[in-house]
């Protein structure tokens, strides 16, 4: 397989965006974050590009292979979003932003929340204090059946 695409690439093979790979690729650079998260994926969703064309055996890169390199690249944003190190100056800080990362993703139930933030390690009173602080400044609420946190946008 990869002695395949060697052969067709060769060593001085050019890969050239055809016109609605372009635009779809522009309106996507245009409007995407502008955060330290968002750093450089301009630059490997290029990269990107290329191999997943050569890699599917493409003569240029298409309008498809542009979306499979967005949807990788929001997709990466989300997770470097999600497991960004959280500076806080104490134990109940730290949850509280673990808690708001989460449920920006989407609501979750008391179990799951606990679940995903690691709460049993850091102690279930700072989790506790973390979601009463949230509450009552008005950041999260709970409801819906079964019962879930939400985020207030």
């Amino acid at each position: 397989m990869v002695d395949d695409l060697i052969q067709r690439v060769g060593r001085h093979l050019e890969l050239t965006l055809t016109p609605e790979a372009r635009d779809h690729y522009n309106r996507w650079y245009m409007e995407k974050e502008k955060s330290i998260h968002a750093l450089r994926l301009d630059t490997i969703s290029l990269r990107l590009m290329i191999l997943l064309a050569v890699n599917d055996q493409k003569p240029h890169v298409d309008e498809e292979t542009v979306q499979k390199v967005i949807e990788l690249a929001n997709w990466q944003l989300k997770v470097r979003k999600l497991y960004d190190p959280i500076d806080a100056e104490n134990n109940i800080a730290r949850m509280e932003e673990k808690i708001r990362r989460q449920l920006r993703a989407g609501p979750k139930t008391d179990r799951t929340l606990r679940q995903k933030t690691n709460a049993d390690r850091a102690g279930l009173w700072a989790f506790r204090s973390a979601i009463n602080n949230l509450n009552n400044a008005g950041e999260i609420t709970k409801s819906g059946k079964p019962e879930k946190w939400h985020l207030v946008a």
